[in-house]
C-alpha cells in the first residue's frame, strides 16, 4: 500500500476534479479575501469559490436588480456599524442592536417604489401646502417685530413640519415620518383656529395707534393664512390617503403571514419567534 507523500489529497470516487484558474487581483482585494477566509474558517481558495457560488445563485434567482441594490445598501450600512463598534454583528449584542435599529429606520428612506410624489396630483397638493406654510411663517415673523409671539396652531405644532421655524421639506420616498403624522390632521376642529392669543398680546402692548392697527391687520391676515394652510393640508391628506392605505395593507399582509407561520409552528411544537404572534 503506497503512502501519501503529501501535496493535494487524492480525489475520491464520484468527486469531480477541480479546475485551477489563475487570477491576478489588487493587494487590497486579496487582503479582504484573507480576512474573510479567516473569519469564516476557510482557505482563500474556498472563500473565493464560496463567493462565486453565491454570486451565480443570485444571478439565477428571482431577485431583481432593485432588490440587489437594497441588499447592497444594507450590507454597506452593516459594514459601517461594524467599523464603529469594532465587532461583528453576529458576535456582539451591541453591534446587533445597532443593526436592528438600522433595519427599523433605513427601509423608509430606501423604498422608492410607487413614490406618491411621482403622482402629479399629490405633488401639486404638497406644493400648495408648502406655499401656505411659507405664507404663515412670514406673517408670524412680521408679528414678532411688534413684540408679539405667535402661537403655533395645534394642527401644525410638532405634527406637520416638526420645528415650526424650519423650512418645510417634502418627504422623499417614504410613507413613515411626516406622512404618518399627516393622517388625521385634517380632522382638527376648526373652532381651534383664531388668533385670540395674539390679539390679547397686542392689547397689552404699549404701541402707537398706527403700529397697533398694522399689527392687527397682520393678525387678520394670519388668520386667513391659517385657514388656507389647513385647507391645503386637508387636500394633501386626501391625496396621500390611497398611498398610506396601500402601505398599511402591505404591512398587515406581512404581519398576518408571519403570525400564521408562528401559529403553525406552535401547533407542531417547532421553534418560533414570539414577536411574530403579535
Amino acid at each position: 500500500m503506497s503512502k501519501n507523500k503529501g501535496g493535494r489529497p487524492a480525489h475520491h470516487d464520484g468527486e469531480t476534479k477541480k479546475a485551477a484558474i489563475a487570477v491576478r487581483t489588487a493587494p487590497s482585494v486579496r487582503d479582504a479575501l484573507k480576512a474573510a477566509a479567516d473569519e469564516n474558517g476557510r482557505s482563500i481558495t474556498q472563500e473565493v469559490e464560496k463567493r462565486l457560488i453565491v454570486s451565480f445563485e443570485a444571478d439565477g434567482g428571482q431577485r431583481s436588480s432593485e432588490t440587489e441594490r437594497l441588499l447592497a445598501k444594507f450590507a454597506a450600512e452593516i459594514a459601517e456599524i461594524e467599523q464603529m463598534t469594532g465587532k461583528r454583528w453576529h458576535k456582539d449584542r451591541k453591534t446587533a442592536g445597532a443593526v436592528l435599529e438600522m433595519f427599523r429606520r433605513l427601509p423608509n428612506h430606501l423604498v422608492r417604489t410607487d413614490d406618491p410624489y411621482d403622482d402629479e396630483f399629490v405633488s401639486r397638493t404638497w406644493d400648495a401646502l408648502y406655499a401656505a406654510r411659507q405664507e404663515t411663517l412670514k406673517l408670524m415673523e412680521h408679528l414678532r417685530d411688534f413684540g408679539i409671539s405667535p402661537w403655533e396652531q395645534s394642527y401644525m405644532k410638532g405634527r406637520l413640519f416638526g420645528n415650526s421655524s424650519a423650512t418645510p421639506r417634502r418627504p422623499e420616498g417614504q410613507l413613515g415620518g411626516i406622512l404618518g403624522r399627516l393622517a388625521g390632521v385634517a380632522d382638527m376642529d376648526r373652532r381651534e383656529l383664531g388668533r385670540w392669543r395674539e390679539r390679547e398680546q397686542l392689547e397689552r402692548l404699549e404701541l402707537p395707534p398706527e403700529a397697533k392697527r398694522h399689527a392687527l391687520a397682520l393678525i387678520e391676515l394670519l388668520e386667513g393664512a391659517d385657514e388656507r394652510e389647513l385647507s391645503a393640508n386637508e387636500a394633501h391628506s386626501e391625496a396621500i390617503a390611497p398611498y398610506l392605505q396601500a402601505e398599511e395593507e402591505g404591512r398587515t399582509l406581512y404581519r398576518s403571514s408571519k403570525r400564521r407561520a408562528a401559529e403553525m409552528a406552535v401547533a407542531r411544537g417547532d421553534d418560533f419567534s414570539i414577536s411574530d404572534l403579535f
